[in-house]
């Protein structure tokens, strides 16, 4: 009898031992769980800023190659500023204005991005402001003004530099 509750004790005590270690396996199988979807979720965070920083970079590039007059620069990241500014300037280098561009690669338009952009603009006092997304608000099929501000997607920013540094130049 003492025999036989001695095996139901010690089988009873390594079934409580399994059952905390599986307990113990479950529990840090859910915690990797969560770890990765996080780091999945940077990841992609991640992508879409190195993505808005490629195509801020390609307006760099185009601004400085159609634009070799003018001085383009991009502002530092993290700063509360847009992404880019033109200053056009003449063959001699008189200074006719400025174009200020912000780049916004998302999937759906924001009315916040003008009141932010135009908030950017107070110190560096641009004379144009071009907004460059491939999520056009409604109305808007590839460029238009909103609010004062000239939106447009990437395959147009060309075009609508020239034409907006055209105007600067005749301005002067």
């Amino acid at each position: 009898e003492r025999l036989e509750q001695a095996r139901s004790s010690i089988k009873e005590q390594v079934q409580q031992e399994s059952f905390l270690k599986l307990k113990e396996r479950e529990k840090v199988i859910e915690d990797l769980k969560n770890k990765l979807d996080e780091a999945k979720r940077q990841a992609e965070q991640g992508s879409m800023q190195l993505q808005g920083q490629i195509q801020e970079l390609e307006i760099i590039e185009l601004l400085r190659e159609f634009h070799p007059y003018d001085e383009v620069t991009q502002s530092k990241t993290g700063a509360n500023a847009a992404d880019v500014l033109q200053v056009v300037r003449t063959q001699n280098g008189a200074e006719c204005g400025k174009i200020y561009y912000e780049s916004k690669r998302t999937k759906s338009w924001s009315n916040e991005w003008i009141k932010k952009f135009k908030q950017d603009n107070i110190n560096t006092k641009a004379d144009i402001l071009v907004l460059v997304t491939n999520a056009l608000p409604k109305g808007i099929e590839r460029y238009g003004i909103v609010e004062g501000v000239w939106i447009c997607s990437f395959n147009d920013v060309k075009e609508l530099s020239l034409v907006l540094r055209y105007g600067l130049l005749k301005l002067q």
